[in-house]
Formats: structure tokens, sequence, C-alpha cells
């Protein structure tokens, strides 16, 4: 059930916008092949292909969830039967110095104390949304100094280091009464990070880029160690980590430069 997953939030909009739609309107045994194609190009001119890409998952997993677990008597899945839109190139957005002030500056407020903490946390960190929403203040191991994150997007718990820049975050919010760490709601965030954004004249950041930002400078700080950095990031594969891997094409790495005319 959807309110089980991780994610669900995300999942019940998603099945809310299908619902509205036509072909969420159809009985599952009724709908064919064209009516996918139909669909993809239509949303395909309202939303990203990742997001419809999304959709289209979801509705496949109720085809098979609805024939393989409940019995209906359907046909083979139409679902599977229709490409899914390519997806962009990932995203290589970072946060400049002027923007990283501008962003602060703008959430400079006490009524945006707790969304300026969880930027900052965030460029630290390189935890995800829901992972900072998510912890909690057990989840901190003083001794060690690091924080364990536990609810994470593929299901495996990590430890991150936690930097002064971190700490000095974890000081500012130890007067909170609330279990979490950050006691505020997915949407409140969604709503201050817009109007920040706004305020700071800033154009194309989404709160994610945070995270590659932070993992980026992770990065950095490594050396390039894509095995440590693989350990904060979370992710599985090296493909994903090297995305965060900038290298730095200067002479302290490579050596003076060469010359290409003939008398060199």
């Amino acid at each position: 059930m959807t309110t089980y997953k991780r994610g669900h939030h995300s999942e019940t909009y998603r099945i809310k916008a299908i619902s509205r739609h036509w072909l969420g309107k159809k009985r599952l045994r009724d709908v064919s092949k064209d009516d996918v194609y139909d669909y993809r190009e239509e949303r395909l001119k309202c939303i990203q292909p990742s997001s419809l890409r999304r959709e289209l998952n979801l509705l496949s997993h109720v085809w098979n969830t609805a024939k393989d677990e409940w019995g209906m008597p359907l046909p083979n899945n139409p679902f599977t039967k229709v490409p899914l839109p390519r997806m962009p190139a990932s995203r290589q957005r970072r946060l400049s110095a002027e923007e990283e002030d501008l962003l602060l500056k703008s959430l400079g407020t006490p009524k945006n104390r707790s969304t300026e903490q969880i930027v900052r946390f965030a460029i630290a960190t390189g935890l995800r949304r829901s992972e900072i929403l998510r912890l909690e203040w057990t989840d901190i191991d003083k001794a060690r100094r690091c924080l364990h994150v536990k609810d994470t997007k593929n299901g495996s718990s990590r430890w991150i280091p936690i930097m002064e820049e971190v700490a000095a975050v974890l000081r500012n919010q130890h007067d909170s009464q609330s279990s979490r760490v950050f006691p505020v709601s997915e949407n409140a965030l969604k709503l201050a990070w817009t109007r920040s954004l706004k305020k700071a004249g800033i154009c194309d950041l989404h709160f994610h880029d945070l995270r590659h930002e932070a993992l980026s400078r992770w990065a950095d700080r490594l050396n390039g160690n894509v095995f440590k950095l693989r350990q904060i990031s979370g992710h599985r594969t090296l493909t994903m980590v090297m995305r965060y891997v900038h290298p730095i094409l200067d002479e302290t790495y490579y050596g003076n430069a060469f010359s290409l005319s003939s008398s060199a």
C-alpha cells in the first residue's frame, strides 16, 4: 500500500493526478496500448519525461498487482508495450558562492530560521530533503562525531562525519523540544524555499541541487576518492558517484602546458 512506502507523499500526489485524468476513469480491463500511447503524448505536453516515467511505472505496477496478486482476469500489461520517454541528461547544477550568500541572506530572518539551518545542513552533508526532515536526535552520535542516516532512498543506512559546519547547525537546533532535529513539514520547507529563491533572485535552483553541491565539495575534500564518497552519498554504484567528481585541469595535476606548434 502507498501509505507504507518510502516517498508515499509523492506517490499519493501522482495517484490523485492520474485519477482526475480520462485514463484514470477507465476500468483496467478496458485500457489498451493505444490508450497508453495517447496518455504518454498528452502528458508529455504538461510534465517532464522523468515525471511521466514515474506515472507509467506506477500504472504498470497497479496492473501487475491487480492481475498477479488480486487474481483479476486481465490481458497482458499494455504499459509494458509502450516505450518510456527518454530521460534528459543528468542535472549538473551547482550553487555558486554568490548564490549561496544571497540565498542565506534571504533566509536570515527569525521566520526563516529553521529553513536557513536546513539549507546550511544540506550543503554541509549532502543529505536528501526527506533524510534531513526524518533525522532524529537519537541518530546523532556525539562520541564518534557522526550522524546515522537510517531511512534512506535505497534502504541502506549510512554514517556521515560531523564536520564543524554540521556541528554548528546542530548546536543551533538543540533547543528544539521535538524528537526530530528539524521539526518542519515537507510542504512548509517547499514554500519557504520557493519564497527565498524569489527574494534572492536565483533562478533554476532545486533543493536537490544542494545535494549535488555538497557531494561535489565532499569529492574535493576526499581528493576524488570515489569509494569514500560513495559511503557519504549512499549511492550503490560508482557510476552515480562519479557525477560529483569534477577534475581540475591545471598544472598542479598535469604539469606545465605544452605547445602544439611544430617548433616545440
